[in-house]
């Protein structure tokens, strides 16, 4: 599991890098690092959707490269454009301070202290606390969500504000693990066919005049992820 995740995940890196890169005429060499051959497949597929570019793969044994790849990352002397890594290997890179947070060019900084009208210092109130304290989650254990919860859930989003209270809402719950997987796999083909369109600039350009025709409506290239794509 471990592997495949890897595998796709590298898959990723290298498209992006792809996209990145493809403007490029002249002939692009990218250096790899990794610790296994299993990725020898999904580079050749990526060399056939970039043809200028190639990928150069150099497998480090699983001993060897901890103390192989910290020296060149850290000088940045023949250092890979790309190197993978499992789990251990990135806690014990952050946990040594090798990728230490701080210091930082741009600390982060903490909310302003509460205060009171007269100034002295004060406490959150719950709505402040459940902003402040809000943390995008995206690992989630592989189990069912419990009914009680999902209850929870639901009669909180009824109570989202609406037109005189009306809450004119529907909600549908799917539990079904095999249903899930299929509209995972129809939203994705929606979104990523979305997301071409209005990121090339052909398409992009061929919108335009729609888009300048109505003035006042939003923009569909720049909410369906156009922002950044050459529109003139």
């Amino acid at each position: 599991m471990k592997r495949l995740v890897l595998s796709v995940t590298l898959s990723i890196i290298l498209v992006m890098t792809g996209l990145t890169c493809a403007f490029a005429q002249e002939e692009i060499t990218l250096s790899l690092w990794s610790f296994t051959d299993e990725l020898t497949r999904p580079i050749e597929r990526f060399e056939q959707m970039y043809p200028n570019i190639k990928i150069e793969l150099t497998i480090v044994p699983s001993e060897e490269y901890p103390s192989k790849l910290k020296p060149v990352l850290r000088t940045g002397k023949n250092a890979p454009d790309i190197f993978t890594g499992e789990f251990a290997y990135v806690k014990d890179f952050v946990e040594s301070g090798f990728w230490a947070t701080e210091p930082h060019p741009l600390p982060y900084k903490m909310p302003l202290e509460p205060r009171g009208a007269d100034g002295n210092p004060d406490q959150w109130n719950a709505i402040e606390r459940a902003i402040l304290e809000r943390r995008s989650v995206r690992n989630f254990e592989d189990k069912p969500v419990p009914d009680h919860l999902i209850r929870r859930v639901l009669e909180a989003g009824r109570f989202a504000p609406s037109a005189g209270n009306c809450q004119p809402w529907q909600f549908i719950v799917i539990t079904d693990r095999e249903l899930i997987r299929k509209v995972d796999e129809a939203t994705w083909a929606t979104v990523n066919g979305l997301h071409n369109m209005y990121t090339e600039d052909e398409q992009v350009m061929n919108r335009a005049p729609k888009d300048e025709a109505n003035p006042g409506m939003y923009d569909e290239r720049v909410a369906n992820w156009g922002l950044g794509s050459i529109d003139k």
